[in-house]
């Protein structure tokens, strides 16, 4: 592999070094990439180098072979286009079209117990090898026809086939089956039970609906659906409401929506789910389901008491932990819903009168000039806003720059005094700005800002040279001149100082005195 790294790398200088190297570099991206066919970049590649292309790429053929829409590195290079089962109660033939973009091992119906005989390809007769349990034949590039026959005493109930098949024909007892069943693990069901075979569609289904107040109004819609009996279209009634558009469908079975609401399924058994949101057209103030089909509906009511105080008025009210409502809206008011109700949300506020206080934090971090006359500063504010619309910063802060949730925001000035500031919109805000302090100054402010704060914090930063002596007014200081004294350190001093005095004087006392208060810490 380093080898072959190794002269890839050479190939490429060879490359550039022939002709134009602009011209040379792209056509090696060309060459290189998956997006063009293999016949195109090959016209230039120079002569000399053409037939080291396969040595080059070796172990990395499918490199030209087309990629998934949402994976570009996952490369598909057979393409099983289509396959023709015909089988009888002795056994049957098939007819696999396939298409290889490069030479590749093809799966082929059966498996170890239904082994198939006499494989051709092209109409020659080829070799056929297990893998994985499964047989498998090899092909060249190019369009194949892939034939064989099985033979058994009974029918087996499934037969495996390849699983990425594009279409499947079949015909048992010449008669062709219109719609074939494909299982799990690509098995192909070619008989069943008397008991499938006659059982009709059934279909459960239970609803439940969540109603979030927010503006607009959004509707959950969770359809828990029990199948049985033959796959086949099934249709829900009034799956969406009317006056709401869907915004969004999740669903393991295909779903298709109607003009009218209802919703079509192509119904199989087994036990689905499937969530629709959509949002009401315009406010509401009721919800009438003079239209709902005779069935029973389950729904919650998410309030929202910022925007507006709602009560609900003409249901049911059920206790959700009785119900099989969703774990996560067990929490909201629960309510039962009949063909004919009519739910009225009777409007006590609108908007939320006493919103709770504002939950701000700020770290400051200071960067003092090295003159000294002047800082640099930065705030970050974090937290919860519910009251405040605006941000405004107080002298002698000059504001720069600020940004929210990482976007740039505008700068005005705010009231008579013009001060300096931002709007603000209520929610989690993130908040940056840098500012500066001109000047040389005695104190500093420990906020800046015109707002209350719950937690503040900050980390001045000293050019070479300087020193902090002392800091008032904070909870908590680490790092100051005074700071770093200790009741140990005050009495080694002193006791070094009497020593100084016994011997020099007082004279010398004092100087010993002051110059290791000095140069203690």
């Amino acid at each position: 592999m380093k080898c072959r790294i190794f002269f890839s790398t050479v190939l490429v200088i060879l490359l550039l070094s022939i002709g134009d190297t602009g011209t040379r570099f792209l056509n090696y991206e060309a060459f290189c990439s998956s997006s063009l066919p293999e016949k195109a970049s090959e016209k230039n590649i120079p002569e000399p180098l053409k037939e080291w292309i396969p040595w080059v790429m070796y172990g990395h053929e499918d490199a030209f072979c087309p990629g998934r829409y949402d994976d570009f590195n996952d490369h598909r290079c057979l393409w099983e286009t289509s396959l023709d089962i015909k089988l009888n109660h002795h056994g049957g033939k098939f007819s696999l079209k396939v298409l290889a973009l490069i030479d590749s091992w093809v799966v082929l119906p059966g498996e170890s117990e239904l082994w198939p005989d006499e494989i051709k390809v092209d109409s020659k007769s080829v070799p056929v090898l297990e893998k994985n349990s499964v047989p498998v034949v090899h092909v060249r590039k190019g369009l194949h026809i892939i034939e064989g026959v099985f033979r058994w005493d009974r029918m087996p109930e499934a037969l495996k086939i390849p699983e990425n098949v594009g279409t499947i024909k079949l015909s048992i007892n010449e008669k062709e089956v219109m719609r074939p069943f494909l299982g799990k693990n690509g098995k192909l069901w070619l008989k069943r039970e008397r008991s499938q075979i006659q059982t009709k569609l059934k279909v459960k289904a239970r609803f439940f609906r969540l109603i979030d107040d927010t503006i607009p109004m959004m509707l959950t819609t969770l359809v828990m659906v029990d199948i049985s009996g033959q796959p086949q279209e099934f249709v829900l009634k009034q799956a969406v409401l009317r006056g709401s558009i869907p915004m969004e469908v999740q669903s393991d079975l295909p779903t298709e929506i109607k003009p009218n609401g209802d919703i079509a399924l192509q119904a199989r058994r087994g036990r689905w789910k499937i969530v629709i949101k959509s949002r009401m057209m315009k406010p509401v103030s009721s919800i009438e389901l003079k239209n709902l089909p005779e069935r029973k509906e389950i729904w919650a009511f998410k309030p929202e008491n910022d925007l507006r105080l709602v009560k609900l008025e003409g249901v049911l009210f059920i206790d959700p932990r009785q119900t099989d409502i969703p774990e996560e809206w067990k929490k909201y008011t629960t309510f039962l819903v009949t063909p004919g109700t009519t739910i009225h949300f009777k409007q006590l506020k609108r908007g939320d009168p006493n919103p709770p206080p504002d939950q701000l934090r700020i770290t400051k971090t200071w960067w003092l000039d090295f003159d000294g006359k002047g800082f640099t500063v930065q705030d970050r504010i974090n937290g919860e806003i519910n009251r405040s619309w605006y941000l405004v910063v107080n002298e002698p802060q000059i504001l720069g720059r600020v940004t929210v949730n990482g976007e740039d925001r505008l700068i005005t000035s705010f009231g008579k005094a013009k001060k300096a500031g931002i709007e603000l919109r209520k929610g989690r805000l993130n908040l940056v700005s840098e500012s500066r302090i001109e000047g040389p100054l005695r104190t500093i402010p420990a906020v800046g800002w015109n707002h209350d704060f719950q937690e503040v914090t900050g980390v001045l930063n000293l050019p070479p040279g300087w020193k902090l002596f002392a800091v008032q007014g904070a909870d908590e200081v680490a790092g100051t001149w005074l700071e770093r004294w200790t009741l140990l350190d005050f009495f080694i001093v002193l006791i070094i100082s009497l020593s100084i005095l016994k011997l020099k004087g007082w004279k010398w006392f004092l100087v010993a005195l002051v110059m290791l208060g000095i140069t203690y810490h």
